[in-house]
């Protein structure tokens, strides 16, 4: 049990080194390639570390942050942490997206609108009534 153990945190330490040597390997060569390295070990690495087209709010602080900061075919110079693990970030494309036209969300938005103001009753409600406890 205690082989296994040594092993995994050996595996473990080499992953960890690998990934913090990932951003030098890149800076050596004049292109970095859109692939994840070979110390990836999630789902993406299937899809060369593509995490495919995301909005930047769902991605956790510390990566959303990197991200912000580069510049289209930059990569961070630093391995960014986040909860799911250690990453070496390039941003290969930025895209807009344009706003539906207003006929196709004018229902959902109206409901939205229609709950805000229901929670803000009931808040308003809630502030505005005074409980008062008998007393023995």
């Amino acid at each position: 049990m205690r082989d296994q153990a040594r092993e995994a945190q050996a595996r473990r330490r080499a992953k960890v080194k690998a990934a913090l040597e990932t951003p030098s390997r890149l800076m050596g060569k004049p292109t970095p390639t859109p692939t994840a390295p070979p110390v990836g070990v999630d789902a993406t690495r299937n899809r060369g570390g593509d995490l495919g087209w995301v909005p930047i709010s769902h991605y956790p602080p510390a990566f959303a942050n990197a991200v912000l900061q580069l510049k289209v075919g930059e990569y961070t110079h630093q391995p960014v942490q986040t909860p799911y693990g250690w990453h070496v970030i390039r941003l290969l494309e930025i895209r807009t997206l344009d706003a539906p036209p207003l006929e196709s969300v004018r229902a959902r938005l109206i409901a939205n609108i229609k709950v805000e103001r229901y929670k803000k009753f009931l808040d308003d409600s809630v502030h505005r009534v005074a409980v008062r406890l008998p007393t023995s």
